[in-house]
């Protein structure tokens, strides 16, 4: 059912259609066979768990296929979130952009470096103009991601920061001294240039 779209809560409904279905059907069979209550009862206490159980695992399995197209796509989001676009031969950009988790973070790591070496990149320019905040944890993983690259000798410049990202960047205590910083993309393809 989840295949085809139907959402659980008609699903479920669609199943007291099957248990209806069955007690008229047991009551026509107790009433033709003359049954006595207690027959009926011992075939209530028969089938009762097995419609409670077919829901169960069917509500089960529904929540389970619904959780497994909910984590692709977030893989999927994960891995387009880290683009890095080529400009020149050895320099390309990423633009990053909306809050930074933990995954995104340790994702930013893999993607940036691989894809570093594959594009065999020079510089890389990181822009920040997407990104409403950093803490602590996005300033550690970017100085990261900023020092594993230079140890692939990828040149990093950071631009886009937003005035209010650079006074938490301040209040912070982080020190840029080590990192090129460069107010817009034009800047620092231009400091790219003059090298």
């Amino acid at each position: 059912m989840f295949q085809l779209g139907a959402p659980l809560d008609e699903a479920l409904k669609d199943t007291s259609y099957y248990r209806d279905f069955i007690w008229k059907a047991i009551k026509e069979e107790a009433t033709t066979h003359g049954l006595s209550a207690a027959s009926i009862f011992d075939v209530i206490e028969i089938i009762d768990p097995l419609l409670d159980h077919a829901v169960y695992y069917f509500s089960l399995n529904y929540i389970q296929s619904y959780q497994k197209v909910l984590e692709q796509a977030k893989s999927a989001f994960l891995e387009l979130s880290v683009p890095i676009v080529p400009l020149i031969k050895g320099t390309g950009v990423l633009p990053l952009i909306g809050n930074m988790d933990t995954e995104r973070a340790q994702l930013l790591m893999d993607e940036t470096t691989k894809q570093a070496v594959k594009l065999k990149l020079e510089h890389l320019i990181i822009d920040l103009s997407g990104v409403m905040i950093v803490d602590t944890m996005v300033a550690d993983q970017l100085f990261k991601v900023i020092d594993a690259l230079s140890l692939l000798g990828v040149t990093t410049i950071l631009t886009g920061i937003r005035p209010e990202v650079a006074q938490t960047m301040v209040v912070l205590g982080l020190d840029l001294d080590r990192i090129k910083v460069q107010g817009n993309l034009h800047q620092a393809f231009m400091e790219i240039k003059a090298m």
